[in-house]
């Protein structure tokens, strides 16, 4: 998608949206510059969502990672994931000194020998993810997402009509 086409905007909204209705408790922004790991922090300040009248940094914590330490309490991490230095990445999963570790490298021979190839990443079980038998009535969940949607259009309207454009 072209620069300036609201991928960050948007992205930060369903991250606001998951973090509020789906409980989910930490979200990983991965970019592939800094320079981009800076903008999207800066989006991330400025942005209020369109139900709540304080900023997302008010109500959820935004982190920029360093290095491999997640703070505890923060709820949104945003990393640098180069593609140019994968050949300098060390594995820290090790079946015995380290199950819980979270970078595990995977032979060919082992994502083939899988049931159906499948890449579910089942290793990185986070214990503090909320009980999904627990989640809203789909009727309530669909009636929130046709809200924002809603809300959505009208912004998208106002911006049209700042433009010079009537759209219906």
């Amino acid at each position: 998608m072209a620069t300036g086409s609201g991928k960050t905007f948007t992205a930060i909204t369903s991250i606001y949206r998951l973090l509020k209705h789906a409980r989910v408790r930490r979200v990983l922004f991965l970019v592939d510059t800094r320079n981009l790991g800076e903008q999207a922090e800066q989006e991330f300040l400025a942005y209020t969502p369109s139900d709540d009248n304080r900023k997302f940094t008010e109500l959820y914590t935004v982190t920029r990672l360093a290095s491999s330490h997640l703070p505890t309490d923060a709820e949104v991490f945003i990393a640098c994931c180069n593609p140019d230095n994968r050949h300098k990445r060390k594995e820290t999963w090790h079946a015995e000194k380290n199950p819980t570790g979270r970078w595990r490298k995977f032979t060919h021979a082992e994502l083939a020998a899988r049931d159906k190839t499948s890449l579910d990443l089942f290793w990185l079980k986070d214990d503090s993810l909320a009980d999904l038998d627990n989640l809203p009535e789909p009727a309530d969940l669909a009636e929130e997402i046709i809200e924002n949607i809603e809300a959505g259009l009208a912004n998208f309207r106002t911006v049209a009509a700042s433009l010079g454009k009537s759209v219906p």
